[in-house]
């Protein structure tokens, strides 16, 4: 589902189960560190595509 299709409560609970994951996996979930990881080139494109989905919510979600 896009983002733009989504209430504001399956926004916020996908962004949460999100920021949860991201930081049992890579220690953080700092959207900083995070974007910095996602830059470094070490992650793989689905890694990479959830933390550009999870930047997507936190923008739809005005945080």
């Amino acid at each position: 589902m896009t983002v733009e299709t989504l209430t504001r409560q399956q926004a916020e609970a996908e962004r949460d189960h999100l920021a949860h994951d991201l930081a049992d996996e890579h220690g953080t979930a700092d959207r900083e560190e995070l974007r910095d990881l996602s830059l470094s080139g070490a992650l793989t494109f689905e890694q990479i595509a959830r933390i550009e989905r999870l930047e997507g919510l936190d923008y739809l979600l005005g945080e």
